[in-house]
């Protein structure tokens, strides 16, 4: 993680560790300048929700989108978006069953090569 992110009033960070491996998951979440697009108006971004592999499907990844709809309505937030990769279906059918919306896409560059992210949207 880049200190900049760390230091961004902003940008909120949660982790979720385990007693024997760590940190086994974590939440990104964005406001105001911190968000990487501008394209919604009072909104909170989930920029990431990370679980290791040996840590999926426990629920870890419900409860952080939890944490994440619990800090944006704290915020006053109306909206709750976020970008997911096109060929990321098991994200998108995470994000659809909790009632988030397709919204538009972005091209975003991993190294030289583009992606296309598909931008969701779910309305508090």
């Amino acid at each position: 993680m880049q200190s900049a992110e760390l230091k961004n009033k902003n940008t909120y960070f949660y982790f979720i560790f385990d007693d024997d491996h760590g940190a086994v998951g974590y939440l990104k979440l964005n406001t105001a300048d911190a968000q990487s697009e501008n394209t919604f108006k009072d909104a909170l971004e989930i920029e990431r929700i990370y679980i290791r592999h040996a840590f999926q499907n426990q629920g870890l990844g419900e409860i952080l989108y939890n944490l994440a709809k619990t800090k944006a309505t704290l915020l006053g937030k109306k909206q709750i978006w976020l970008g997911v990769w096109e060929y990321n279906q098991t994200a998108i059918t995470f994000y659809q069953h909790y009632g988030f919306e397709f919204a538009g896409s972005r091209t975003v560059h991993l190294g030289d090569a583009p992606q296309i992210d598909l931008l969701m949207v779910k309305h508090l």
